[in-house]
């Protein structure tokens, strides 16, 4: 069956604009640990500045630290239902043409948002939202984009060990494999795991050369309790 994308987005943009939408001044400025240095504000802020340089062709450095801060800093003045107004309006022009989107680029975009959304569930101190068909998507996304730095490193395979199912990311025999639950596996995979917190998960071989390509982001320096 396959992957409905734009419902993925839509729904993950929905619940976060009910959830952000419903705090108040203090809730909006608390810290994201997760993404230092922003605010939930800020996050939104960001997701809702990737939707709207997509539609208007604001590509220049894109995914770089300069494109997303100009998406955060030209959204900071906003009082934040306006931010959130403009997610609503222009968002279903983005989704319709996401329908038609190669499976690669469509990924990274649910893939992206579900993470954030999880960043700002996380500083908000809650455990909801962890496995959604967007979460899954993310998963597949950057787990699939850690199986070619894994081959591109020429590091062989390796096998992870998720609740029901196995899966072996890379080419060849795995010689390494980890055992953690996927949520666990996603954050470490989108950067959001110090290497500390990584090695401490359960590892059958050396794990080293894995661990230093497994975050598609840099890796924390401190850990990140969730």
């Amino acid at each position: 069956m396959a992957t409905d994308y734009v419902a993925c987005y839509r729904d993950t943009r929905t619940t976060l604009t009910t959830l952000t939408g419903e705090l108040d001044d203090a809730g909006r400025a608390r810290p994201v640990p997760a993404t230092p240095g922003w605010d939930v504000r800020d996050v939104v802020g960001h997701v809702v500045g990737i939707a709207a340089d997509l539609l208007d062709g604001n590509l220049t450095g894109v995914g770089s630290d300069e494109w997303t801060a100009a998406q955060v800093d030209s959204r900071r003045g906003m009082p934040f239902a306006e931010v959130l107004g403009e997610w609503s309006e222009r968002a279903p022009v983005l989704e319709e043409q996401v329908a038609s989107w190669p499976p690669e680029l469509a990924s990274q975009l649910v893939g992206d948002l579900a993470v954030h959304d999880l960043d700002v569930r996380s500083a908000l101190g809650r455990r909801d939202g962890r496995d959604t068909p967007a979460t899954q998507v993310a998963f597949d996304h950057y787990a699939h984009e850690l199986a070619g730095r894994l081959n591109e490193a020429g590091v062989g395979a390796v096998r992870f060990e998720v609740p029901e199912t196995s899966i072996v990311l890379g080419s060849g025999d795995p010689s390494v494999s980890v055992t953690a639950p996927r949520f666990e596996l996603l954050r470490a995979l989108a950067g959001r795991r110090s290497e500390t917190q990584i090695r401490a998960y359960r590892w059958d071989g050396d794990p080293g050369q894995v661990v230093a390509i497994l975050a598609a982001y840099p890796m924390r320096d401190t850990a990140l309790e969730e």
